[in-house]
């Protein structure tokens, strides 16, 4: 029984649940049939097998599918216990610490990387984070949705990571790093290449990080 609850709370799991009941309207229609009738339970199933379908018949299991398939969305979701909130609201409470919207993630969001160069040092919170947390077990929310952008957060962080460890170069003084500006003038086609990539990876972090504050503020205050 804590097992089909188990599946049922989960969205994928509910859809299995749907999937299996629509399923089984045929076999259970047909008992009910062959209650009714002249033929047994498997006379009455070889007629339905032999049967001409309606168009509407079909349209109407397909609509059924669905209705069910609605139904266990929005009641099979993702409830919290006390355990799986405390969880992830320590999960949630380190990301937005650690990386701070007016430090980090405020500079990502401004900073531009085109041949301008930039503090090294500035990228600290996001180095740090990525190197603590990127191979960490138990750095993982239980609610589904949360996990995903959570992984998600973690992966553009890491393709971020080596958009700069592989295409910008010390810029004069000590700690300032840059794409090479002479890229624009000696391959243009290139140079734009990188800086979309890195801005596009900064962007990516940016909307995760946003994703994850905004769902987080919402399921995490379930039982507040």
């Amino acid at each position: 029984m804590k097992f089909l609850k188990k599946l049922w709370n989960d969205p994928v799991g509910a859809s299995v649940i749907a999937s299996v009941i629509v399923i089984l309207l045929t076999p259970i229609g047909t008992l009910i049939w062959s209650l009714f009738g002249e033929d047994n339970f498997w006379g009455t199933l070889k007629k339905l097998a032999n049967m001409d379908v309606k168009l509407w018949v079909f349209v109407l299991i397909v609509f059924v599918y669905f209705i069910i398939r609605a139904f266990a969305k929005k009641y099979g979701s993702f409830r919290y216990d006390n355990h799986s909130y405390e969880n992830d609201k320590s999960i949630y409470d380190t990301i937005i610490n650690e990386l701070s919207n007016d430090g980090i993630i405020q500079f990502l969001r401004s900073n531009n990387f085109a041949g301008f160069p930039f503090r090294l040092s500035s990228l600290d919170e996001l180095d740090n984070f990525y190197h603590t947390y990127q191979n960490d077990p138990s750095f993982e929310f239980i609610n589904p949705e949360l996990e995903k952008m959570r992984g998600k957060l973690i992966t553009d962080i890491g393709e971020f990571e080596d958009l700069i460890a592989t295409n910008t170069f010390p810029g004069g003084r000590d700690d300032l790093q840059t794409v090479p500006p002479e890229w624009e003038t000696n391959c243009p086609e290139h140079f734009w290449e990188v800086v979309n990539k890195i801005h596009h990876a900064a962007r990516n972090i940016c909307d995760d990080y946003n994703n994850i504050v905004k769902n987080g503020r919402r399921d995490i205050k379930i039982v507040e």
